[in-house]
């Protein structure tokens, strides 16, 4: 059992395989990996920007592109006028968010960069009382891990499903789902991303919630003492240290933050919307089935419907789990 327990991978593998997948899709342009379970930047000194990721990434979306306007008769389903627009807008949309996803990684690199050497630098082991964040660190990304699989397995399990039914009977439908995959995987790795960093911000506010409570135990101490004694003397110092090295933390993760929507906050507001003009289109064309009383496609058309609202909701659990951290007592 032992033995069978060593060839699974480790959290620290697994989190380095996420963030290597993040790179490779063109949404980290610089060395970032997981070490003991935290973050860290390879050099924080220089950091070296690699664009051959995000050129690969356009140089593919881009020749897509031709290839579906070279072959739209194949692609979309012309005969239906309405289902042509939807289906075009559905596209197009997608594709404007991508490329907006990867002009805004490249226009706010630095900004990412501060992000990340920021959340890499706020340690809090430096506190006087050794309190320490690791804790929280692991706990996030071990959620963070659950949650990127347990997603991306529901998401490839209902697209498997699809094309699975689809092959035997609709070489156009299969034509659009080999189009539009690729497409949708990209913008679906970009909401994992976003959750990622959320988390990672999530982390950083409870591990200073934490250590501010513990401060408040001590001082509850303190109180128990006599203020002349050398012992109060010492520990309120301590306590005033600590706090003061805190506040430090808070403004670097209030800093993280407004990085984190500089480096985010466009791609992710186009991606809703995109997701919007998707999850319309799969609306038209199920009742469509509906309206023409078709005898199959019911259930294919029902699964199309779900990914989006699935990641809307876990983003939406993201963000209030860590505008709850933000705002607890």
């Amino acid at each position: 059992m032992n033995q069978l327990a060593a060839l699974y991978p480790s959290f620290n593998q697994t989190t380095r395989i996420i963030l290597a997948t993040f790179k490779w899709i063109g949404l980290i342009p610089f060395d970032v990996e997981c070490i003991s379970l935290k973050l860290q930047l390879r050099s924080v000194q220089q950091i070296q920007f690699s664009y051959k990721w995000i050129l690969m990434t356009v140089a593919f979306f881009s020749a897509k592109v031709v290839i579906v306007a070279i072959f739209h008769q194949q692609v979309f389903f012309t005969y239906y006028a309405v289902g042509l627009i939807n289906d075009m807008l559905k596209y197009i949309g997608g594709m404007v968010a991508i490329y907006i996803t990867l002009v805004e990684v490249f226009a706010q690199r630095k900004d990412h960069v501060h992000m990340y050497e920021r959340l890499t630098s706020t340690d809090l082991n430096k506190l006087v009382f050794k309190l320490r964040q690791g804790k929280e660190h692991r706990k996030c990304l071990k959620r963070f891990n659950f949650k990127f699989f347990a997603l991306l397995a529901t998401i490839l399990i209902i697209e498997l499903r699809i094309f699975l039914k689809i092959i035997t009977y609709s070489k156009q439908w299969r034509n659009v789902w080999v189009t539009n995959f690729p497409m949708l995987s990209f913008l679906r790795l970009r909401v994992l991303y976003y959750i990622f960093t959320v988390d990672i911000l999530q982390a950083q506010l409870t591990s200073v919630r934490v250590q501010i409570l513990k401060v408040c135990e001590t001082m509850k101490l303190v109180k128990m003492w006599h203020p002349n004694s050398k012992q109060y003397r010492q520990t309120v110092d301590k306590v005033c240290n600590s706090l003061i090295y805190l506040k430090q933390c808070y403004t670097d993760i209030w800093f993280c933050h407004f990085h984190h929507n500089q480096t985010t906050g466009w791609s992710i507001c186009f991606i809703m919307v995109s997701y919007f003009v998707q999850f319309s289109s799969d609306l038209y064309w199920l009742y469509l089935t509906v309206n023409e009383k078709a005898t199959d496609g019911y259930g294919e058309i029902i699964l199309c419907l779900c990914p989006a609202p699935l990641l809307i909701c876990a983003i939406l659990y993201s963000t209030e789990r860590c505008m709850e951290v933000s705002l607890s007592p």
